[in-house]
């Protein structure tokens, strides 16, 4: 069950960039059984690749994080 939410959650920070992040740090604060320990080390692994900005993931995972709380 967690290889198949890893590879979910690796195919949407892929497809979706920033916003993948954004969203699924939020969903992460509001349904728990996603971790934010996936999340974010594939989403600084995009980073250090060079398809994304660091801090850019960095503030998609601020934002994310920002609306699951308000929610």
């Amino acid at each position: 069950m967690l290889l198949d939410l890893t590879d979910w959650v690796i195919d949407v920070i892929d497809a979706m960039s920033y916003l993948g992040v954004a969203f699924l740090v939020a969903l992460e604060n509001v349904f728990p059984p996603i971790p934010s320990e996936i999340v974010l080390p594939f989403a600084g692994f995009v980073a250090s690749d060079g398809d994304a900005n660091y801090f850019g993931m960095v503030l998609a995972a601020t934002v994310g994080s920002t609306v699951g709380a308000l929610v």
